[in-house]
């Protein structure tokens, strides 16, 4: 085993610059006759630092993709929500061709639960891997390595660079999310729960049992929403450097908030410019390779691989609900920037007085881009 496979077993899959570099200290000390690292440790300190390089950090924080992110989770999520998104508004954003083809959540039992049977979870699983596609491209563009996801979903204490932020003082209205997001965070929340998903979305005899739409989602709306609030941190104002304890109003689209500093992981907006982003979403995507090998090993034959859109994917009458995942209206409409303003005006309109950055609450709802 070499030098990279072993850091990369020892670390299960982790980027990390602390845990390298300590290893790489402790090899220089056992070596007097070393004077220096070799240019191949060098190129592994880099490539498998936390931090993201900055053109990869810049490219996801374009508007673009801030934009696309934020309303390709909003719509669907708030589709069948008539408090957020009212029929005149859906005529609205169907005129623009954003209308989402599947929502994901419905009203049941007293909350909004994940719609597991209408294919949603497969747009969920799809979007997010020509996502990755992107990513990947970029960082053997610059030279890195992109193989950066959790084989494992760390565990409190064991990986510095992955320690789990505090949690923060949120508007007295929303004392009850600072609370479900402070349980969150915690050790036990990890033990009871985390592992508990991780291990079970692992396992070929659950996942042979289930479809690739009802494996998206239930992954989107459990193990992964919890993910993006158990790593998100106090956001800032990118101009100013001030706290804001709601990070982005959800009405707010200035051009501000498009700076590779804001890259606060709770919300959709700015999710993806967050390096534990990219970590946890492989390990999701991983999760639909082991969905394949489970069937191929109890259903042979049953589903078979296909490409769509230069995307590895799959294709069956029985295990995939649908054959034309949705992640946005065409293949270029994610970069038409004027008409996703258009729709962000009217999903996100600002005379609801929905959270606004540093501002009190004027409901008890949490911001519709939050995790």
């Amino acid at each position: 085993m070499d030098r990279k496979d072993f850091i990369k077993n020892t670390a299960l899959g982790l980027g990390s610059l602390s845990l390298i570099s300590s290893l790489s200290s402790c090899k220089e000390e056992e070596s007097n006759n070393e004077n220096k690292v070799s240019e191949k440790s060098s190129k592994i300190i880099e490539a498998t630092s936390i931090a993201l390089p900055l053109k990869v950090a810049e490219l996801f924080s374009s508007r673009n993709h801030r934009l696309h992110h934020s309303l390709w989770h909003g719509l669907r999520d708030f589709w069948n929500r008539p408090d957020k998104v009212s029929e005149l508004a859906k005529e609205e954003i169907t005129k623009l061709s954003w209308n989402p083809p599947r929502p994901a959540l419905e009203w049941h039992r007293g909350g909004w639960t994940p719609l597991t049977l209408n294919g949603s979870g497969i747009d969920f699983l799809f979007m997010h891997r020509e996502m990755i596609l992107e990513f990947d491209n970029a960082m053997q563009k610059e030279g890195e390595d992109s193989d950066i996801g959790w084989i494992l979903i760390p565990e409190p204490g064991l990986y510095p660079e992955f320690e789990v932020p505090p949690v923060w003082e949120l508007p007295e209205e929303l004392k009850w999310l600072q609370r479900r997001f402070a349980s969150v965070k915690t050790d036990d929340f990890y033990w009871s729960r985390i592992r508990w998903w991780d291990r079970q979305f692992h396992d070929h005899g659950y996942l042979r049992t289930l479809t690739l739409g009802q494996l998206g989602s239930l992954i989107e709306t459990s193990v992964h929403n919890d993910m993006h609030m158990r790593w998100a941190s106090q956001p800032y104002d990118p101009i100013t450097g001030d706290a804001t304890p709601m990070g982005r109003g959800e009405t707010d689209i200035d051009s501000k908030w498009d700076s590779v500093k804001y890259d606060f992981i709770g919300e959709t907006y700015s999710s993806q410019v967050h390096p534990i982003f990219w970590r946890l979403h492989k390990w999701v995507d991983n999760i639909i390779d082991e969905w394949y090998k489970a069937h191929e090993t109890n259903h042979k034959g049953e589903i078979q691989k296909i490409k769509i859109n230069g995307i590895t994917w799959y294709k069956s009458t029985k295990w995939v609900e649908i054959d034309n995942p949705w992640s946005a209206p065409s293949p270029h409409a994610h970069h038409d920037i004027k008409t996703m303003e258009k729709v962000s005006e009217i999903l996100f309109p600002k005379k609801q007085g929905i959270l606004k950055g540093g501002e009190r609450a004027l409901d008890k709802t949490k911001p519709m881009t939050w995790f």
